[in-house]
Formats: C-alpha cells, structure tokens, sequence
C-alpha cells in the first residue's frame, strides 16, 4: 500500500448522533472528523495537475454536505459508516479510506468523549481506477478518550492516605456488535464508562498494573467486547514528568473461559 495520503483532520461539525452524554436524542452534538485517503499522488506531483489526484477541499466539501444533509444518525457507528461510503459514491482512486469519528462530548466521565474508527479500501488492480470498487475494509476501533477516575492507588504511605486522580483510555479493538446491533447508539459504551467508575472508585490498588488489569477484566467479562487496549496514567506521580502510567492490551479469552 502506497505511503501517500490526503487527510482532513479535526473538520469540526454538528451533527444529531444517537443519544448524548444525558441519554438524549434527537440533540445536536459537536463533532469532529479526520479522513485519510491513501492514493498515489506521483502522477499529480509530477505533472503539477489537481485532475491528476482527489482535492481535499472536494472531500472536505462533500463530507461537510452530507453531514449537514442527514437529519440524524442512529449512532457513531452509522455516521463513520456512511461516511466511508462517500468514497465509492463519488468514485474517487485510491487504495484505502478511513474515517475517524469523535463526539467531544459523548460521555460525561471522559473529557475527551467517544470516538470510532473504521474504513473502506480497493483490490490492488482498482487503485487508479474511477470506477468504484470500494468494500468494507473491517477495520474498527472504538475510543473512549480521557476518561477520569479517583482512587486509592500507590505503595507509599502517603498515597494510602486519600484518593488521587488517574487518566484512562480505552481502544476497543474488537466487539461482538455490528451495524445489525441490537443496542446501537452508544449504550454500551455509556453503561461500560459507568460500571469502570463504579468498580474503580470503590477499589484500592498498589500499582497501576492491577488497575487496568481491573478494568480489562470489567469490560471483557460484562460486556460485548473482544479486544481491549487500555492506558492508566497518574498525572501527579512524578513532580517533573507530565504523567506516568501503562498500557496493557487484553482478550476476552483472558477472563472468559
């Protein structure tokens, strides 16, 4: 696959997505959007000529349009979905595009909200072609960014005394929903954000380890996902370092039999 890309990144919008932070629908909601076209650009650099690749003042355009079009997307998924659609829709080349969604303010314990990945690519012999191709790349990731939690967690005294603040993140690599879903809409995802705070808040931990280990467990074993990738940073660990934390990535073969 070429290493050429034109991206958009962080195209602000609004759009109604599913329900919002408060279980609400039929609410606009901030969005952000970053695309990624892989093309090779060889021919336009060598020929100077825009005809000669795809415009991202085009895909901007005719992303912002059909965001503004749709009077309401189900959920996250659907609106990334569709959007990857656009592509074969407007025949443009290339060999891979992907589409990252983010709802800033999806989720009321993370401060960076929810986001979801996916995409759609071409067989090799439809690369320069104009004449669609496009299929489901099955690629997808779901993110739960910044979410913020208080616990007792350290091995020095001092740390035993009160509760300190920790930074989560979470990349859901794979998960037993698809478009056909029973619970679309982000229902899952605000139902796991509660249950981590629940369990980690009520907990106590020496080491950072034992906490994602906790939480890998929690979202493995209560809900429908497959694959996890979790960091636990602590922001006040360390006074000259910005934060000190981990990143594990987990199974559900781990937790469940």
């Amino acid at each position: 696959m070429t290493s050429d890309i034109i991206y958009l990144q962080n195209l602000r919008l609004s759009a109604k997505v599913g329900p919002d932070a408060w279980h609400r629908r039929n609410k606009p909601q901030p969005l952000s959007l970053s695309a990624r076209l892989h093309i090779n650009t060889s021919a336009a650099g060598s020929s100077d000529d825009i005809r000669q690749t795809v415009s991202y003042g085009d895909i901007c355009r005719i992303i912002t349009e059909f965001v503004e079009r749709e009077e309401e997307f189900h959920c996250i998924e659907q609106l990334g979905w569709k959007i990857t659609l656009l592509a074969d829709e407007n025949k443009w080349r290339g060999e891979k595009f992907e589409v990252d969604v983010a709802l800033p303010k999806g989720l009321l314990r993370a401060e960076g909200g929810i986001g979801f990945r996916c995409c759609v690519v071409r067989d090799p012999s439809d690369y320069q072609s104009i004449a669609g191709g496009w299929h489901d790349g099955e690629e997808y990731e779901w993110q739960i960014r910044d979410l913020k939690l208080a616990c007792v967690i350290g091995v020095n005294p001092h740390e035993r005394v009160e509760k300190q603040g920790v930074v989560v993140g979470l990349r859901i690599l794979s998960c037993t929903m698809d478009e056909t879903g029973v619970d679309h809409g982000g229902t899952h995802w605000q139902k796991l954000v509660k249950r981590i705070c629940e369990v980690i808040e009520s907990s106590a931990f020496e080491t950072l380890e034992a906490l994602a280990e906790r939480i890998a467990k929690t979202s493995c074993a209560e809900f429908p996902v497959i694959t996890i990738a979790i960091s636990v940073e602590k922001p006040n660990a360390l006074h000259f370092v910005d934060g000190a934390g981990v990143q594990i990535m987990r199974h559900k073969r781990n937790y469940v039999p």
